[in-house]
């Protein structure tokens, strides 16, 4: 991971070369860590272009009900 860090000591955090979604995303780097979460770039292999990934702490929807509506908007 870069040196962008979670808020969360315990967050998931993904490395360069993570693949995700059955492979079909594989994690480039971090973009930066915020109050709810990290967001990573990635590639979407089958369309050959880059996406953001934004990984919540499961910590975010206990003290924030309203958190997952939030994140789903997002």
């Amino acid at each position: 991971m870069s040196d962008h860090s979670s808020p969360f000591p315990d967050a998931i955090r993904l490395e360069p070369g993570d693949e995700l979604g059955d492979g079909k995303y594989i994690v480039k780097g971090s973009l930066g860590a915020g109050a709810m979460g990290t967001v990573y770039r990635a590639e979407h292999r089958a369309l050959h272009r880059d996406v953001a990934i934004k990984v919540m702490h499961p910590e975010v929807f206990e003290r924030q009900p309203k958190a997952a509506k939030r994140f789903e908007r997002e």
